[in-house]
């Protein structure tokens, strides 16, 4: 049996904000993602995401990628 090498890439995440008990994460590709928390916590912290920072751009609970625009 031959050693094959396997070559992956990880993308390490970054923890942009501590919002409570719920980590913002900058994932690829600028992409976020709430951690930790009850729904409830990762729902007001959604809110808040969209209302004060629509540069980030999450998936919201669904898995769906939702943006805000400011405007």
């Amino acid at each position: 049996m031959r050693n094959k090498s396997i070559n992956a890439r990880f993308t390490p995440c970054e923890v942009i904000a501590k919002l409570g008990p719920v980590q913002v994460v900058k994932q690829a590709e600028n992409r976020h993602k709430l951690i930790g928390g009850s729904l409830h916590d990762r729902l007001k912290v959604q809110e808040w995401c969209l209302e004060h920072a629509p540069f980030v751009k999450l998936e919201d609970l669904a898995g769906i990628e939702t943006m805000a625009f400011a405007g």
